[in-house]
């Protein structure tokens, strides 16, 4: 046999397929792969804020004797100034019974059910808004049904945060409903103060979806009223309903406020007008409804006549007149134009009217359904006589709104009769527009005196409209906000820079009912992607040109909506039924083929694992900094995330880590590029303490607790505390990854395992003995890296214990991490060196194939750091010569 060396560079990830590359991995767990084309440890995590556990509080009557003075004489002449009577003995000491607190016990953990991040001012604030469980008091347990709302500033100082209530660095619950004394009607949002406080949790259903548009955080759950957080207090999300009709009542001629008068205007000389033409009527503009008088609206003249000429003709014209000019000839001096104009009716007489609308808006400019329009508010213009003829006003009453509700716009249509006194039904008198805002939600009065010259824009109808009921996703498009999630195949879409109002028209039909519900909605390059159980679909366009949905696919659909996440370079990443899938493309006619790719062929075994059934509640997110796409999963029958693939999409592999129950995670989309997730917490009944109860001394504020020590959980003051490992198992919160963070949670520690596949050597007509395997890895200095190895694809290690070696170059060895002292030892750079194991297979008979673990030492209680760059393996490998068959040499014929 020959002694040969084979070589293994540029590793990939796990490939668990029965015939794989030498590249490939059978295994890896808790690596992440690197730019410079080789494994190292991956990061951990830790806890991003303290959260506290809902507490039971154990209260006693301690019983205190208030004793009078200690001699006889001063309590004789203290009873005495006390008890004029001067009685001869004082009472007895007094018994006072003052109830304190005995204890206070951390009965439960909550989880976090759903996360999200949004900034504002370009990232000068950055939020996490979560839900978390609620605690029943009565019970003393976690609420497995019912969530509140809360907030993680991380602009603001620690100490604006009071440490009296919680422990946790953020706004509590009753800071989302910050309520405005100036409202009335529905003060609350949803269920009122319940809608934030007592959220409903969908369990193994779809988790609360969220979109931030303009600063601000819009939030759906499909049970409740969508909401929205500006970064100080939360809301009603639009308008649930339109305002009601306003009440429109026209005045009198008593209130009119034209008051036409005639200046005597006598003039001489050449430009002296002709006999009867001494009075100038002087043309006033007066605030008020309705034509003025001697105003021309296209309607003809208004005019005066005198008391004879209107008895004589009883109300009529004369022949003369008919054209609206009045003869004034039978005045002969100012002073009789004056009375005429001021004693008498006027002639002809109008019937005008209008009515109105209004809608609500709120704080940020989003306007309401418009109501139904008010009665008809109508009088005659110009009936009245001394001086109280011309225009008039209109009384409108108009409803408060709920407790968005910041200020109220009323429209108003134009004159509805014509000149004969009949209503106009159509045209330009029969549409509404803009007369009035009330900046308040107060006032219920307005009296309106405006000419229809004075009106502003038209109403749009049909850009107005609510919010979708039952919406369960929303994405921003085109400076458009989706909806969808009800039972039905509809995308709603708003109005163009209205992300709350959704007017009627505007819906898309997605699909059949064959597809099931829709599952998601994410946009992408050029294109809205909409995902069904069984199906995919596209929405392009824009809003003024308008939308169109096309089909995609039928065949894969999208099973959990916060699996979806966006690679770089490469798509959108989900989850469907049985694989991992990446939606790739331009979503264009570039020439780049649209279409949807498995890219979880090679673990079918990590698959396998999945639970179905809580499949909706798997997260996905991408980590930017190290190319990572993860996806936390269920898997054997939990219906909690206990099992996190991660994609190394530059190379197109994947790995897995352990202790990471990511029940949600976000990924903050600034330059420091975080990844925040909610931890997942296990069962009320999991719970264990090694003490009976914990005092308050562990918990309060200011002291980390025991949770948060590094201890291995030893009781080291005797208070009874539980054990420091029992206790952060059961602590649940927001914990953030970090690339250089060697410990998870400060419990687990990383991991790092490389299992290679199963090399094959040859066939079983040969024979492989391995002697050496030579890893290139990067020196950490006295951070041993370890080996074992397998044969033949056996369930077992050949040796009982991985084989460790230092990361160093033997030649050239330097004391790093512990041992190293400023000013007396030096730090050699990291650089690739070899590292080198004795290996031997020689006691399990032929071998055909050979695989190797490279990993720390089982007993490394810190330093986890390796980097694998490849490996050689050193191997005898030949032919067995003169192979005869056992039935040849055992003929019959040869016995």
């Amino acid at each position: 046999m020959n002694t040969q060396t084979f070589q293994v560079f540029q590793l990939r990830g796990m490939d668990e397929r029965w015939i794989s590359e030498a590249s490939d991995a059978l295994y890896v767990q808790d690596m992440t792969w690197m730019s410079n084309d080789s494994w190292r440890t991956s990061g951990g995590w830790h806890p991003y804020f303290r959260q506290s556990p809902y507490y039971s509080v154990e209260y006693v009557d301690v019983e205190t004797v208030v004793e009078y003075p200690s001699s006889v004489e001063e309590k004789e002449n203290e009873y005495a100034q006390d008890n004029p009577s001067n009685e001869s003995q004082p009472k007895d000491p007094i018994t006072e019974s003052i109830r304190t607190i005995q204890s206070i016990t951390p009965v439960a953990f909550p989880s976090v059910r759903s996360l999200h991040w949004f900034a504002q001012h370009n990232g000068a604030r950055q939020f996490i808004v979560y839900e978390q469980q609620t605690f029943d008091p009565i019970e003393k347990k976690i609420n497995e049904n019912r969530l509140e709302l809360r907030y993680f500033d991380g602009s603001r100082n620690a100490a604006e945060y009071s440490p009296s209530y919680d422990f946790e660095a953020c706004r509590v619950a009753v800071q989302f409903a910050r309520e405005r004394a100036n409202t009335v009607g529905n003060a609350d949002i949803g269920e009122g103060l319940n809608a934030v406080r007592n959220r409903f949790d969908a369990g193994l259903a779809i988790p609360t979806q969220s979109q931030a548009w303009g600063g601000r955080l819009y939030m759906v759950n499909g049970h409740q009223t969508p909401i929205v957080f500006n970064g100080e207090y939360i809301e009603r999300a639009g308008f649930e309903n339109p305002p009601s009709p306003p009440q429109a009542s026209a005045g009198e001629f008593f209130d009119t406020s034209t008051f036409c008068f005639a200046v005597g205007n006598k003039q001489t000389g050449d430009d002296a007008p002709k006999k009867g033409r001494h009075g100038l009527f002087d043309d006033y503009t007066y605030w008020g409804m309705g034509p003025k008088s001697f105003a021309e609206f296209g309607v003809g003249k208004y005019f005066v006549a005198s008391q004879s000429l209107y008895n004589s003709t009883r109300g009529q014209l004369r022949d003369g007149e008919k054209n609206g000019t009045p003869d004034y000839s039978i005045h002969d001096s100012d002073l009789k134009i004056q009375g005429a104009l001021h004693l008498n009716q006027q002639v002809d007489r109008r019937r005008v009217g209008w009515q109105y609308k209004i809608t609500f808006v709120n704080e940020r400019g989003q306007e309401s359904e418009s109501s139904e329009a008010s009665n008809v508010a109508m009088f005659l213009n110009g009936t009245g006589q001394w001086n109280q003829h011309g225009k008039a006003f209109v009384t409108v009453h108009i409803p408060r709104g709920p407790s968005e509700c910041v200020a109220r716009r009323i429209y108003r249509s134009r004159n509805l009769y014509d000149s004969n006194g009949a209503m106009v039904s159509k045209g330009a008198s029969t549409q509404f527009y803009f007369l009035k805002e009330i900046q308040d939600n107060m006032t219920e009065m307005f009296v309106d005196g405006h000419p229809d010259t004075s009106l502003g824009s038209l109403l749009a109808t049909r850009q107005l409209g609510r919010f979708p009921p039952g919406t369960r996703f929303l994405a921003s498009f085109k400076n458009t906000m989706f909806a969808a999630g009800g039972t039905n195949n509809t995308v709603y879409f708003s109005a163009p820079n209205l992300p709350e109002s959704f007017p009627d028209r505007n819906v898309l039909h997605i699909g059949d009912d064959d597809g099931g519900p829709i599952t998601g909605m994410r946009a992408t390059k050029n294109a809205l992607v909409v995902f069904k159980s069984r199906g995919v679909y596209l929405i392009k366009g824009n809003p003024y040109d308008g939308f169109s949905a096309q089909t995609l696919n039928k065949d894969i659909g999208c099973w959990a909506p916060n699996s979806i996440a966006e690679a770089p370079g490469l798509g959108l990443i989900f989850l469907s039924e049985r694989h991992v899938c990446v939606l790739e493309g331009a979503l264009e006619n570039t020439g780049s083929i649209t279409s949807i790719v498995k890219i979880s062929t090679e673990i079918p075994n990590q698959l396998e694992k999945l639970n179905t059934s809580a499949a909706v509640r798997a997260v996905g997110a991408v980590y930017l900094k190290d190319n990572e796409y993860w996806l936390s999963v269920p898997t054997q029958g939990s219906s909690k995330n206990n099992l996190l693939m991660v994609y190394h999409y530059k190379v197109g592999s994947w790995s897995v880590r352990k202790n990471i129950p990511a029940a949600c995670a976000v990924h903050s989309n600034d330059h420091r590029g975080y990844l925040f997730f909610g931890l997942e917490r296990p069962d009320p009944s999991e719970l264990s303490f090694t003490g009976e109860t914990v005092t308050y001394e562990d918990f309060k504020p200011g002291v980390l607790g025991p949770m948060f020590e590094t201890s291995t959980g030893v009781d080291t003051e005797g208070k009874g505390s539980p054990s420091y490992g029992e206790a952060y198992a059961n602590v649940s919160g927001i914990a953030v990854y970090s690339r250089g963070y060697p410990m998870k949670g400060m419990t687990w520690k990383v991991d790092p395992i490389y299992k290679t596949s199963n090399l094959p050597f040859g066939s079983v007509y040969k024979t492989t003995r391995p002697a050496h395997l030579m890893v290139y890895g990067v020196g950490y200095g006295d951070n041993n890296m370890s080996i074992n190895y397998r044969v033949n694809r056996s369930l077992f290690d050949i040796r009982d214990q991985r084989q460790p070696a230092d990361q160093q170059d033997p030649n050239e060895r330097y004391p790093v991490y512990g041992t190293a002292k400023w000013g007396e030892d030096y730090w050699g750079e990291y650089r690739p060196t070899v590292i080198r194991y004795d290996v031997s297979t020689t006691h399990k008979g032929p071998v055909r194939e050979v695989g190797v673990t490279i990993a720390t030492s089982e007993d490394s209680a810190s330093g986890t750091k390796i980097e694998i760059v490849g490996y050689d393996i050193e191997a005898k490998v030949g032919e067995q010569r003169n192979i005869k068959p056992l039935n040849e040499a055992l003929r019959p014929d040869r016995r």
